[in-house]
């Protein structure tokens, strides 16, 4: 026999041995793909849920800063009314 032909041989029995292991392999490939998609799926709603919040919270924000504005305006002003009736 000669070297390229043990080299082929070898080389089939290799393969033949590790034919089992990348059965394994794709099964466990599998199932962490599909662990990675539901851990994908449940961040991506809880993420969601935040920017929702967030944003509603935001406009809140926004609503009592124009409030606050008004209002500083408004005791501008009464301050100016109490002076000019000598009440401040």
């Amino acid at each position: 026999m000669t070297a390229p032909e043990l080299r082929e041989i070898v080389r089939e029995e290799m393969a033949n041995a590790l034919q089992p292991v990348n059965v394994r392999l794709g099964e466990v490939e599998k199932r962490f793909d599909s662990r990675v998609d539901e851990i994908d799926k449940r961040l991506t709603g809880k993420i969601d849920e935040m920017d929702k919040r967030l944003a509603s919270e935001i406009s809140m924000l926004r609503s009592e800063l124009q409030y606050a504005q008004r209002v500083s305006v408004l005791e501008t002003r009464l301050s100016e009314i109490e002076k000019k009736l000598g009440m401040g």
